[in-house]
């Protein structure tokens, strides 16, 4: 920043300088002219449908070719591994990719569910591709609730596992859930994962989209402090994926 600062601004009276920038575009136009004017420049360079952005890691790599191939084992060991070791942000972006690929491919998937449908590996996987499924949908509001239970049997299954919630703030949005039910989604979602990378951005878009009040902004920007939880029990009955529970 120090850098930067130095870089804009010259002189004891902090006058804006406009000598770096008047440079860099001079070198950025006569750049775009080079290129413009010499294709041959690219000879030689892939083309654009050859690159790969966003590869997968060395985890996640094997999972999918594994899948493509219609074996589930390979996925299910991953996400398995990120649940034992409570590695809840590569859980969640492992759980994102599968169901992403899942759209165009899921015989894997399926044969997953139909030798383990209590898996919680498995139900969470299915859970985030309903949602993503239903997504573009016209009628996403009203699609999305039948997401709801699917939503709830992942989070009953892995009752640590922070990815659930996250699904559900994200299901939340789309549905235009109230404010009231969202603050509870997100309760439960901060309880077992304060800092949640996921839970975060899903709590910044809904707020963007609903025009979050100052008192939701200020509750969801703040996991430093302990969450007002309605209970001791993981369930609220205000919650909308939740059994009723008696110590509400």
């Amino acid at each position: 920043m120090r850098k930067l600062h130095r870089t804009l601004w010259r002189g004891s009276d902090l006058r804006f300088s406009m000598v770096p920038t008047m440079s860099f575009l001079r070198a950025l136009t006569s750049t775009a002219r080079m290129v413009r004017h010499a294709p041959e420049l690219g000879a030689g360079l892939p083309g654009d449908d050859q690159v790969l952005l966003d590869v997968p890691d060395e985890r996640l790599g094997p999972a999918l070719v594994a899948a493509a191939l219609g074996d589930h084992g390979p996925a299910a060991a991953l996400l398995a591994a990120t649940r034992e070791g409570a590695e809840w942000e590569n859980r969640d972006r492992y759980t994102v990719r599968l169901a992403t690929f899942a759209l165009s491919r899921q015989d894997w998937l399926d044969s997953w569910l139909a030798a383990a449908p209590h898996h919680p590996d498995a139900l969470l996987v299915k859970a985030e591709l309903s949602v993503r499924r239903l997504w573009d949908s016209p009628a996403r509001a009203e699609r999305l609730r039948d997401a709801a239970p699917l939503i709830e049997a992942a989070a009953d299954a892995a009752p640590r596992d922070p990815v659930p919630w996250r699904i559900a703030l994200d299901h939340a949005r789309g549905t235009r859930a109230a404010h009231t039910a969202f603050e509870e989604l997100w309760a439960q979602a901060v309880n077992r994962s304060a800092h949640h990378y996921g839970c975060h951005v899903s709590a910044l878009q809904y707020l963007s989209e609903a025009g979050g009040t100052a008192r939701t902004a200020s509750a969801s920007t703040s996991p430093s402090r302990p969450p007002k939880t309605p209970c001791r029990d993981r369930w609220c009955r205000r919650c909308p994926y939740a059994r009723p529970s008696r110590t509400c």
